[in-house]
């Protein structure tokens, strides 16, 4: 079974929650990248909702940023 990719806004929403997060824990973007073991521009390009981080890279990034990483995806769905 195919899963769809985010939407638009769904990709948005989820840049932002990330970049929320971040910042709440005064981090860089290049901080959070070698956290997950990504490059910056990775980070950046989620952020914008450019890029769609894998589920690694999410279940990662919650556990580098102290969120649950559903926190970070609940709801996207009805978007």
């Amino acid at each position: 079974m195919r899963h769809p990719l985010p939407t638009e806004a769904a990709a948005a929403e989820l840049g932002l929650r990330i970049r929320h997060h971040r910042l709440r824990r005064r981090m860089t973007q290049q901080q959070l990248a070698e956290g997950i073991g990504v490059k910056r521009p990775q980070v950046s390009g989620w952020e914008t909702g450019v890029k769609h981080p894998s589920l690694g890279s999410l279940l990662l990034t919650g556990k580098t940023l102290d969120v649950d990483p559903g926190a970070l995806v609940r709801g996207l769905h009805r978007l």
